[in-house]
């Protein structure tokens, strides 16, 4: 809905208080017009606690997400796509304070889930891909890290190509994790052996 839509516009502008008024008028829409346990009201869920986890509200968007994801899974099933990204999406306030092994079991699930129901060379299983480099990364597994990081990598080159932001997003973490893993490797070299494989 048009509510929706200008919170997508505030929130990309970092107008946190705009994106926020606006995600909770669509959300009480939802609720009325469709109901408490609908997914499109679980949407709204998920984009309000996006607000909150860019403001570094947590506990907010920690509840938030779970109720996402508990509709997602009463309404649509465990092996569904919109399930999957709950759970990544929960995963991700967990990765946000540091708490890398709830972070890390829950991308894992979202891996599954999408490896299962999207395929292996889906951009959505890339994005976990580089979500579980980013825990890796953080606890300092820098070699696990690029080998998650490369996967994401190699999806993204098939699907978007080379050029697209978010094929180059991956491919400048990729290279800073590699030279802590390696801080003397040639990662030119690395990578063009990889993409032979």
């Amino acid at each position: 809905n048009s509510y929706n839509n200008l919170a997508v516009v505030y929130l990309s502008q970092g107008e946190y208080e705009k994106a926020e008024e606006m995600y909770e008028k669509s959300l009480k829409i939802r609720e009325k017009v469709l109901g408490e346990n609908h997914p499109d009201t679980a949407g709204s869920y998920n984009n309000l606690a996006v607000v909150y986890l860019s403001q570094g509200e947590y506990e907010k968007a920690e509840e938030l997400y779970e109720k996402s994801l508990r509709i997602h899974k009463k309404m649509l099933g465990e092996n569904h796509p919109s399930t999957a990204g709950s759970y990544n999406n929960l995963a991700g306030v967990y990765k946000s304070q540091g708490e890398y092994e709830k972070a890390e079991e829950l991308y894992e699930k979202s891996l599954r889930m999408r490896k299962k129901v999207l395929g292996e060379n889906h951009p959505d299983t890339a994005t976990n891909y580089n979500n579980l480099a980013w825990v890796y990364e953080g606890r300092g597994e820098y070699k696990r890290a690029v080998s998650y990081y490369f996967k994401a990598y190699k999806v993204f080159m098939l699907k978007l190509g080379m050029n697209h932001p978010d094929t180059q997003i991956i491919y400048k973490n990729m290279k800073i994790a590699y030279f802590e893993w390696d801080p003397k490797g040639n990662f030119k070299q690395w990578l063009e052996e990889k993409m032979k494989e």
